[in-house]
């Protein structure tokens, strides 16, 4: 049974939809590792954590959900995320549990190290989000894209879902867009034959009433003059 149009184009269109969610979590999947400030979609973002310091509740080389917060969001026993002045990872983020709070003091430590983080804990300004979960399906991927060969095959067979899913629709759309110019084109140009077939029936019959009126006109001439003859003769009869 041969798809409406109106079916057809949101059919499309849910598939490049879905093909745009893939899209945006493969960048945040990407961004989340190698970008230096986080992304937040409606107040969360993913991140990857890369020490076993938050080991066993963190293991190492996972991501987890996080969620966008500020000091005040935050009590002691949270899991937070903020910049570290560590020199040892400066400037990127740690993940670690608020172990104290009082005013703009924090002081935090990851549940594997022997020690607090001490004069390394974060400013208040420094947080940028608590820890919600991990992510197990995107940690399994995350480990798989660490090796280039992993990497080359995510991006390979996201290339081709991509090719296999919306790409024959893309060209179906097209081919029917085409089929609908196509059509269109055709009754256009059968709307002008038929005006051109009405204007010729309309003079034909123009012509035929002219013609008409015009045998009309010899016709009443020939009896105009078959009269004066008939008069002339009779006058002449007259005179003999």
């Amino acid at each position: 049974m041969k798809q409406s149009k109106g079916v057809k184009i949101a059919k499309l269109s849910l598939k490049i939809l879905l093909g745009l969610v893939v899209a945006l979590f493969m960048a945040l999947f990407i961004l989340s590792k190698v970008s230096a400030n986080p992304i937040f979609l409606f107040d969360k973002t993913t991140m990857w954590v890369m020490t076993e310091s938050m080991d066993p509740t963190i293991p190492p080389k996972t991501y987890i959900l996080v969620e966008k917060a500020t000091a005040d969001d935050v009590e002691v026993g949270d899991i937070i995320v903020f910049r570290s002045s560590d020199p040892r990872i400066k400037g990127k983020f740690n993940t670690h549990r608020l172990t104290f709070k009082s005013g703009d003091t924090l002081v935090t430590k990851g549940d594997n190290n022997p020690a607090t983080d001490g004069i390394y804990s974060p400013k208040p300004e420094d947080v940028v989000g608590k820890y919600v979960k991990t992510i197990d399906g995107m940690t399994y991927l995350g480990r798989v894209a660490m090796t280039p060969v992993g990497f080359a095959v995510l991006v390979i067979v996201f290339l081709a879902t991509m090719v296999i899913c919306v790409i024959p629709d893309v060209k179906e759309a097209i081919k029917a867009k085409e089929e609908e110019d196509e059509e269109t084109k055709q009754k256009e140009i059968r709307r002008l034959i038929d005006e051109e077939v009405r204007r010729l029936k309309e003079e034909g019959v123009s012509n035929n009433v002219e013609n008409a009126a015009e045998q009309d006109k010899i016709m009443s001439k020939d009896v105009e003059k078959a009269l004066e003859n008939v008069e002339n003769a009779s006058d002449e009869g007259k005179g003999e």
